[in-house]
């Protein structure tokens, strides 16, 4: 297994992080083909992993801290399934927006400027954008945004030094980078005094990893999992305060019933007969995972859904 020679401490905090579980790249393999029913093509490289969980702030991490490269990439973004449509976040980055009177942006990963076209009624917003796909920034610059062909790493070839803004946006970034904390601080030097700097990112564990985590939820797709605590663990690290906008949750009951069927049918959307009828039939399995929903952390005063807004500002 290829890993660290050495233990790794926390991206985040420097606290130790013992492994937790180990990814073999088989395993890796196997379980992204079945989920997408296709083979992932030779080119894609194999590559053993481990997971570690920090024992200071939480955050569960990848070793080694190697994302996916191109081909991976190639071969995830060709289904249809892997793109998400509209985000909730959206509408509360467009309220926090508004709130400050913010008149610049900068969105890390701007794609095809879906979001931007979302702002596009906040009067008096520029936006500027940064992705490394370069179709991607040729379709949004057809739509008339400013996005630009750049690594998130490496924003001064595309920003002038003098180039701030008084928003900052990640919409599910954070998750991919193999050093969360430098790349949050080099942005925080590009946010106007005021400014927020948003990061949209899976709260971890999703709803649907009770019975095991979900492999899009892990590398080399994602290199960390996030919850409140690593988050708060994140901004102190920046020498900021941080405030978390949660997703809203099914409720606890719909999720068992749900995850019940899916687990004795195969079929997590039977007609409501028959959930009932599995239901009352496996009462016992329906009682643990309604006691497991039921133990899902709280966010701002309700339980966690599968994504969060972290709002981070000084």
């Amino acid at each position: 297994m290829i890993r660290s020679a050495t233990p790794l401490s926390c991206p985040v905090c420097d606290s130790a992080a013992p492994i937790v579980r180990q990814l073999p790249a088989g395993e890796i393999r196997a379980t992204l083909e079945g989920l997408f029913g296709a083979a992932m093509p030779q080119s894609v490289p194999a590559q053993d992993y481990a997971l570690r969980e920090c024992d200071g702030c939480g955050l569960v991490f990848a070793d080694p801290m190697v994302a996916g490269d191109g081909a991976f990439y190639g071969w995830i973004t060709a289904f249809e399934r892997y793109h998400a449509g509209a985000r909730w976040e959206w509408g509360v980055i467009k309220d926090q927006i508004r709130q400050a009177q913010s008149k610049t942006m900068l969105e890390i990963g701007a794609g095809a400027g879906r979001l931007m076209d979302f702002l596009g009624d906040v009067a008096g917003l520029s936006c500027v954008g940064i992705d490394v796909s370069e179709s991607s920034v040729e379709a949004a610059r057809k739509n008339g945004h400013d996005v630009r062909v750049a690594a998130f790493t490496d924003l001064n070839s595309v920003l002038s030094a003098d180039e701030t803004f008084d928003a900052i946006v990640l919409s599910h970034v954070l998750e991919h980078v193999s050093d969360p904390r430098g790349v949050m601080t080099t942005l925080l030097k590009r946010l106007n005094p005021g400014g927020k700097l948003m990061a949209a990112i899976p709260y971890s564990p999703m709803s649907r990893e009770l019975t095991d985590w979900d492999i899009m939820n892990l590398p080399p797709h994602h290199l960390t999992r996030w919850n409140a605590q690593s988050l708060e663990g994140l901004a102190r690290a920046l020498g900021c305060k941080v405030q978390l906008h949660a997703a809203k949750a099914k409720s606890p009951l719909k999720r068992a019933v749900q995850d019940t069927c899916g687990e004795v049918l195969g079929d997590k959307h039977p007609a409501n007969l028959t959930r009932a009828w599995v239901v009352l039939t496996h009462i016992g399995l329906f009682q643990r995972y309604l006691a497991k929903h039921k133990r899902r952390d709280v966010v701002n005063g309700q339980i966690a859904g599968d994504s969060v807004l972290a709002v981070f500002y000084r």
